[in-house]
Formats: structure tokens, sequence, C-alpha cells
């Protein structure tokens, strides 16, 4: 099911927009890996499928799961989670899919922003990220989803866990999402601005 509604999505992608793709992967990891993209629109979720050489499964907020559009989340093979408070099953469920080798494409901002903003980051990446030390793969998302619009979507550097491994495990969290957001983004905010939280 993924595949052909993927091939639906991408002939209507293709149609609807001027899509451009710079360092596309080419080709599928074997073991698992965390996609993670800004978030701009409710439409990079398809952006992401069609432009990914491989599958992928999305991290999506529960809300989604009754919406007009479950039909195409459940297709994809969505792990819906409560974004208030994630459930240990959920948790569970999400570090034994990388573990099993899967790609999963979390948006690490949590929901849609419009602002870069490094306030804007969860630490839930960095938390799978620990659990499993699988690889990262920032994507960057410059899009206009007008009739016709050009949409961008530049794959940044994979992001390796063991540069991590030396830091105290306190320290880890603050650091990957300096990194993820970083690289996302091209920018250079210091590590200060995501160690203090508000």
């Amino acid at each position: 099911m993924y595949f052909v509604v993927r091939a639906i999505l991408r002939f209507l992608c293709f149609f609807a927009f001027k899509i451009k793709v710079v360092n596309r992967p080419t080709s599928d990891p074997k073991e698992g890996l965390i996609i993670c993209p800004n978030h701009q629109s409710i439409l990079d979720i398809v952006v992401m499928a069609v432009t990914y050489p491989g599958r992928i499964t999305f991290v999506g907020k529960r809300e989604l799961e009754k919406s007009r559009l479950a039909f195409f989340y459940r297709s994809m093979g969505t792990i819906f989670i409560n974004r208030d408070q994630v459930e240990m099953e959920t948790i569970r469920t999400i570090i034994h899919r990388l573990g099993q080798g899967e790609t999963l494409c979390i948006f690490p901002e949590g929901t849609r922003v419009k602002e870069v903003d490094p306030r804007n980051m969860k630490e839930g990446v960095g938390l799978f990220l620990q659990r499993t030390q699988c690889k990262l793969l920032p994507v960057h998302i410059q899009a206009d989803y007008r009739f016709r619009g050009r949409i961008t979507v530049e794959y940044r550097d994979y992001l390796d866990y063991e540069e991590v491994k030396a830091l105290p495990r306190k320290d880890q969290r603050p650091y990957l999402s300096q990194k993820i957001f970083n690289a996302i983004y091209a920018t250079d905010y210091p590590i200060s601005d995501f160690s203090q939280k508000d």
C-alpha cells in the first residue's frame, strides 16, 4: 500500500509543484535512520515521502489519526504519538522500529513553525538517538505550496552518534538539538540556546 500511495502522490506533486532535490541519498540504509526535516506545512509529509528513495515511517501527533487524511497517514505507516505526554509503549515502538532497521521521519520541532528559533526544538529525537545510537539525516524544506510553486528539498550530511558518546549523558540531548537545528537551517546557534529552557 505504501508504494502505491507514494506513486500516486509523486505524480500529483510533480504536476502541482516544481520540486528540486539537492543531495538526495542514493540508497536506503540497512540500519535504523532518523530523518529530521523542518516543518512548515502539513504537505511536508507528502514531500518527504516522494523525495526520499526508500520507505519512511512517519511519527506524527495523535490528532492526525482522526483527521480527514487519516487513511493517508495509516497507509504510510504513521506512528501516532500524544505530544502532551508520550506513552512508554510509543517510545518502545519507535526504538524497536529503529532497531529493526527502519527509517523514521520525525519533525524535531514537534509541530509546524513559521520562524527559525532554537526554542522550537524538542529533545525527543535526542532520546531516541541515545537509546539506539543510529544515524540521523537532517533535511531542509524550502517551499511555496501554491500551485506550480517551487519546492527545494535539501538533504544535509548525516550526523553520527559516535561523536556524542564522549559527552556526559546529561549534555548529549542539548548538543544533539544544537547539531540537528544548525544542520537543518544552516545556522550557528551556540549550545547555550539549547541548554536553557524557559
